[in-house]
């Protein structure tokens, strides 16, 4: 079959092995090669004639983006197809809509237990992934032409197949190289994986889990690193899953007096709920207490998930400081290093992975906004004060504090030799991304939305380039929250008195707050 790959050029795929083991399970191998020719069908779709699937075709308009700082000019191709099987995938917008400012975008939903491929389609994704994968590792034809056909035979007659671990390393990379909202692609293809598909219980995927963060650590030559666990079988959990956001976070708690979070008040219901499975928060609480791992396995059911308290040596912990304003440190903050994202899918050549906790490196922006988004630590006039920075209308003093932020943690992140990239080398990393791609795949997907730093944003060239955005696979996608999956009501936020010395971020409560102040006078005269 003559088709065009994922990069628009042509290869042929040998749809006649693949269809003569399909068709020919029982041995018939040459009278299903002789039936094969018979059929229009078969010359276009590599699966059995009985499956009557259409034909397929790519087609792949122009269009012609601009930079507009340098007024350069490229031609991309739009990714569309005529397949109404193989639809390229919703992005969410409509005809009459944009909706590129959703952060859940419509269309392309989060995978849930009850997801699955049908046989056509399965075998159609292994195919091109499969492709892919042969032209950018050099592949013989002849070998592509016998692995194809192992997996379409596995796919008609086991629902599935196993892929191998280059295999799947590549398609874990591509699917970062895929990822529209992620600006630091130009490393993709440096991750690496740890290949975990004989795990099966919630302790071993723990130790597990422990060993990733261990080793991405890297003595704070942080490596981008995905563990990647037994395969989602259709219409079915995978046989192990974690239920936290992310590997590393903070617990927290609802204060008695109203007065809000101690802790990071995006896991509060999450705090809770490991409190009800059984975790002890410590006596002393604070702002950073690490929250557990909560882990569920096929042996007990995932509506009885386990809890594991991480050790110290899993922990890589920076503390904040600034270089100039000593008052900073009174304010007592920290992160973690390793952003190991574990509520997300990876989706390569017609298999989930529903678990695969995978990271990068942090970018010092996606930390500034953990301490300064009204709906997380809502640290700015914490901070304005210990910077000395005067909080009036016409100060623009947000925009300080958001500068000090970074100053601190790019500086304690160096500090400590712990690795952290700046807004600015990143967008010029994903510029020169977006080039090499544009000149190699004739396109590149990217969400300007997400793409743009939350700071100096038009200092950046990334601003300025127009992208256009569609989701490709090898692709990471949300996964459905376990607990709704489950059934499992989230319990109400914790709450107790926490003494006002006891608060870490206590100086933003007691401390004087700046307001300007009118002067009225008189001359003698």
């Amino acid at each position: 079959i003559e088709e065009e790959d994922s990069d628009g050029e042509k290869m042929d795929t040998p749809a006649p092995p693949g269809l003569a083991v399909v068709k020919a399970a029982d041995g018939d191998l040459d009278a299903a090669e002789k039936d094969e020719g018979n059929d229009e069908r078969s010359k276009n779709c590599p699966v059995p004639l009985k499956m009557k699937c259409d034909a397929f075709a790519h087609t792949e308009p122009s269009l012609e983006l601009e930079q507009l700082e340098t007024g350069k000019k490229t031609t991309v191709q739009l990714s569309e197809t005529a397949d109404e099987r193989r639809p390229r995938h919703a992005i969410g917008c409509t005809t009459n809509e944009c909706h590129g400012a959703m952060m859940d975008k419509r269309g392309f939903d989060a995978v849930s237990n009850s997801y699955s491929l049908d046989e056509c389609a399965k075998i159609h994704e292994a195919t091109d992934f499969l492709k892919q994968f042969a032209k950018e590792t050099g592949r013989l034809q002849k070998d592509i032409d016998e692995r194809l056909k192992d997996v379409i035979h596995d796919i008609h007659n086991l629902g599935t197949y196993k892929q191998t671990q280059e295999e799947l390393e590549f398609g874990v990379r591509l699917a970062w190289r895929n990822s529209g909202r992620c600006i630091m692609r130009k490393v993709a293809f440096t991750l690496e994986l740890r290949d975990c598909r004989s795990v099966v219980t919630a302790n071993e995927c723990f130790e597990e889990c422990v060993k990733h963060l261990t080793y991405a650590a890297n003595g704070g030559a942080i490596k981008p690193v995905m563990s990647i666990f037994p395969q989602k079988g259709d219409g079915k959990s995978a046989p192990v899953r974690i239920w936290n956001r992310q590997l590393l976070g903070y617990a927290a708690y609802r204060r008695s007096d109203g007065s809000g979070a101690m802790g990071d008040p995006v896991n509060l219901s999450f705090t809770a709920l490991c409190v009800e499975l059984g975790w002890q928060p410590p006596e002393e609480k604070s702002d950073f207490d690490i929250l557990p791992l909560v882990i569920s396995d096929d042996c007990d059911g995932h509506d009885n998930p386990k809890i594991f308290e991480l050790p110290l040596e899993a922990l890589l912990e920076v503390p904040i400081v600034h270089p100039d304003c000593d008052l900073f440190s009174a304010l007592n903050l920290r992160w973690y290093a390793i952003p190991a994202i574990s509520n997300m899918c990876v989706d390569v050549g017609g298999i989930v992975y529903q678990c695969c906790p995978f990271n990068g490196w942090y970018s010092i922006t996606e930390i500034g906004r953990d301490f300064l988004d009204k709906q997380r630590y809502d640290l700015a006039e914490a901070v304005a004060i210990a910077c000395s920075i005067p909080m009036t209308k016409k100060s623009i003093w947000r925009d300080d504090v958001q500068l000090q932020v970074h100053r601190a943690i790019i500086h304690s992140f160096s500090e400590a030799s712990v690795s952290v990239v700046d807004h600015h080398t990143a967008s010029e990393s994903f510029m020169d991304f977006y080039q090499e791609e544009i000149s190699q795949r004739k396109k590149c997907p990217a969400d300007w939305v997400w793409l743009m730093p939350p700071a100096g944003s038009s200092m950046t060239s990334v601003f300025h380039q127009e992208m256009t955005n569609f989701i490709i696979k090898p692709q990471y996608r949300p996964a459905v929250d376990l607990g709704i999956e489950q059934e499992i009501s989230y319990p109400d936020p914790i709450v107790f008195d926490v003494p006002e010395k006891k608060s870490s971020l206590s100086i933003k409560e007691s401390a004087l707050v700046y307001k300007s102040v009118r002067l009225y006078y008189g001359s003698e005269t």
